[in-house]
């Protein structure tokens, strides 16, 4: 080969080296390209039941939320008015979400409700604490023993469909353990038994037991449990620990927790696998029931109210 054409070859090999060079280091130094526009995404709109403007935005556009975390505040100058010239204030069954707000959709100030009643205004509601609107007439639904009695009965019907979604046996001739025996317990264990269920009932107190065995069901004492926890269900209706993590270990049936906090378990102890916590089942199951019966309620004490006046 001729030397002119290796000197030619070489050339054009240095060429291409030195254009590879440039070019990646073109392309590692050069700056980044900046794209506007407009990213599509699922968007989540927040509204309340309650008319009103937002007095006080609590995170701000790019955000990031959790689930229950306060996103507004509402003034709510229409429901204001309305407060003021009502008689009476319906509040939920339990009635505060904690010590400062009404249990509402847009967490209702307790204390603007309170500065918006007429005196003597009359209160309404569940779990009401003494002395919670003090100068107003405050009713708590939860001590109205008729309203009781008939919640009983809403819990126990939603309680025994709970039962039997979690049973793959049936009710007829299964072993149900029931715990506690008021209201709920009395109401449960009729019910079951009346569906062929072989139903122990478990009571802190003697008397509860000796009304179990003349009623039929084998009675059995809280915290002790003779015979272990070896049914095909358990039910409980009381709102206090009433198993040990030792009894709990033992579980192998379904567990269903019909009592409002802190429930059957104890304190910091994990839920067994066949746990299910089922508090207000009244208002799940049965809606337009439970609404009717507090309208009922309602009706009644106000009527016996006006009936006091009028015949002292």
């Amino acid at each position: 080969m001729k030397r002119s054409n290796v000197i030619g070859i070489l050339a054009a090999a240095a060429v291409i080296v030195l254009s590879v060079v440039l070019i990646s280091w073109y392309l590692t130094k050069r700056t980044p390209t900046l794209i506007q526009g407009t990213v599509e995404c699922t968007t989540y709109k927040a509204s309340s039941k309650v008319p009103g403007r937002i007095d006080d935005m609590k995170v701000a556009q790019g955000d990031r939320v959790e689930k229950g975390q306060l996103l507004y505040t509402l003034s709510t100058p229409e429901l204001e008015a309305k407060l003021r010239q009502a008689e009476a204030v319906l509040l939920p069954v339990p009635a505060l979400r904690d010590a400062a707000h009404i249990k509402s959709p847009g967490d209702l100030p307790l204390d603007a409700v309170r500065a918006c009643l007429p005196p003597g205004a009359r209160i309404f509601g569940g779990v009401l604490p003494e002395e919670l609107f003090a100068g107003h007439v405050q009713y708590d639904y939860m001590r109205d023993e008729p309203l009781a009695v008939q919640n009983a009965a809403l819990t126990a019907e939603a309680a025994v469909a709970l039962a039997l979604g979690a049973m793959p046996t049936g009710l007829s001739g299964s072993r149900i353990l029931v715990v506690g025996f008021g209201r709920i317990g009395k109401c449960l264990a009729r019910k079951l038994q009346s569906l062929g269920a072989a139903v122990t009932v478990a009571s802190r107190k003697a008397e509860d037991r000796a009304w179990c065995a003349a009623l039929g069901y084998r009675p059995e004492q809280t915290h002790v449990y003779a015979h272990g926890l070896t049914y095909d269900c358990v039910l409980n209706t009381v709102p206090a620990p009433v198993f040990t993590e030792a009894q709990l270990a033992t579980l192998r049936c379904p567990l269903v927790d019909l009592a409002s906090a802190p429930g059957g378990l104890p304190p910091a102890c994990d839920p067994p696998k066949l746990y299910q916590r089922a508090p207000g089942l009244p208002g799940r199951f049965a809606p337009e029931r439970a609404a009717r019966i507090l309208k009922e309620t309602t009706l009644r004490i106000l009527s016996e109210e006006q009936e006091a006046l009028w015949n002292p």
